[in-house]
């Protein structure tokens, strides 16, 4: 297949979308695909955005567990880990007979009265122990494996046990290091690898640095309250986006 070419201005837009949506997972360590997925299919085919996506989402977040390795809850992050690669194949297969449009409108609606909550009676919704991340990463995985929203999940449950900035962070990249790991090599596999993916991945990997620079260095300079209350909000957005693509 020949490779596409993209006038100059498509490229800049490009790049500025991946700037946006990796300065976002810089600065709350989540969130990327979904804001650049939705904008990228505007002006990529799907069979490019996806693993450029993957690819860009899979360099900061390697560079980002790299540099906090040390913050990283291990014990939580494998049992997230090992109870995703359970629910991968179990979503794929099961998941699938559903209506994707109602899980994820469900989903949404999840995050939206979980933000909901946080603001009007903090600290009540809390889980005490780590035994439930064996259920979290269950679901995380069978979303991923059926509709690619593994993340949701995982964000609810850092949330819902208080994790502290740092630990949110590290932790978080921990879990999406190993589980976007085996959907990377699932594009390769698949023939998503292609010349025209990795010469815009070459072009944006500059801004996709800088926005980690730019992401993790205003969020060392925020409070663990406000950075707390920063995911919140952006925990309801993307409730409002899953109910706004699906609705």
């Amino acid at each position: 297949m020949p490779v596409r070419s993209y006038p100059l201005a498509v490229i800049m837009i490009i790049i500025a979308i991946l700037f946006l949506a990796n300065f976002l997972r810089a600065f709350t360590g989540f969130g990327d695909a979904v804001i650049a997925m939705p904008l990228l299919m505007l002006c990529l085919p799907g069979q490019v955005a996806i693993p450029l996506v993957a690819l860009t989402g899979g360099t900061i977040g390697i560079i980002m567990m790299i540099r906090g390795y040390k913050d990283i809850d291990f014990k939580a992050t494998w049992r997230l880990v090992l109870a995703s690669f359970v629910g991968v194949p179990i979503g794929i297969y099961y998941l699938k007979t559903f209506d994707d449009q109602l899980i994820k409108i469900f989903l949404g609606g999840t995050l939206l009265l979980l933000t909901a909550s946080s603001f009007l009676r903090p600290g009540v919704l809390r889980l005490r122990t780590d035994k439930s991340s064996y259920l979290f990463g269950f679901l995380s995985g069978a979303l991923g494996g059926a509709y690619n929203t593994n993340g949701p999940p995982i964000v609810v449950y850092g949330t819902l046990r208080g994790w502290e900035q740092k630990d949110f962070h590290t932790t978080l990249q921990g879990y999406f290091f190993l589980n976007g790991f085996s959907i990377l090599l699932g594009h390769g596999a698949s023939g998503l690898w292609t010349k025209e993916v990795f010469i815009l991945y070459g072009a944006s990997l500059p801004a996709v640095v800088l926005a980690l620079v730019c992401g993790g260095k205003i969020a060392r300079n925020v409070s663990g309250r406000l950075f707390h209350q920063i995911i919140n909000v952006f925990v309801g957005v993307i409730g409002v986006i899953l109910l706004w693509q699906n609705i």
